[in-house]
């Protein structure tokens, strides 16, 4: 049965491993730094990250962030990743809806992700499309936004 738990320092390790197998190595190295920054308290960003569980085993991440000098009604979503073997069974959808429904509770209008090729489809089934929104900092190829029903 999938849960979804809020993101401790336990999970570290576990997230790696995913990261390790879906991303590109510099995304990974990039993503360790970020997951443990996260942790901390930053009066710059906002960030709040969940795992997916099942069975006690962690398959994978979502979260969301915000920098302060974003527009207040967006937030973007980061660090979306599942083990491979969990992916195309709507365990990813699942995640997806979460986070929404997160940011619609904080009163975001619109959500936003940075996104390589591979995932777009993903993100265009589930309503994001591509904007010429121009935010920085650039954190991958193409960037997508939706908009939430709050």
């Amino acid at each position: 049965m999938l849960k979804i738990r809020k993101f401790k320092k336990e999970h570290i390790k576990s997230i790696q491993k995913i990261l390790k197998e879906v991303f590109n190595k510099k995304d990974f190295t990039k993503a360790k730094k970020n997951l443990i920054d996260s942790l901390k308290p930053n009066k710059k960003i906002y960030v709040e990250r969940f795992v997916a569980v099942i069975n006690k085993d962690v398959i994978g991440i979502c979260g969301m962030y915000r920098f302060k000098n974003h527009p207040k009604d967006l937030i973007g979503m980061g660090w979306f990743a599942l083990k491979p073997e969990y992916q195309r069974k709507g365990i990813g959808t699942k995640l997806l809806k979460l986070i929404e429904k997160k940011a619609e509770l904080l009163g975001k209008r619109f959500i936003f992700v940075w996104t390589d090729e591979n995932s777009v489809k993903f993100y265009r089934k589930n309503g994001y499309r591509k904007t010429s929104l121009k935010l920085i900092p650039k954190e991958g190829n193409f960037l997508l936004i939706k908009r939430l029903k709050s």
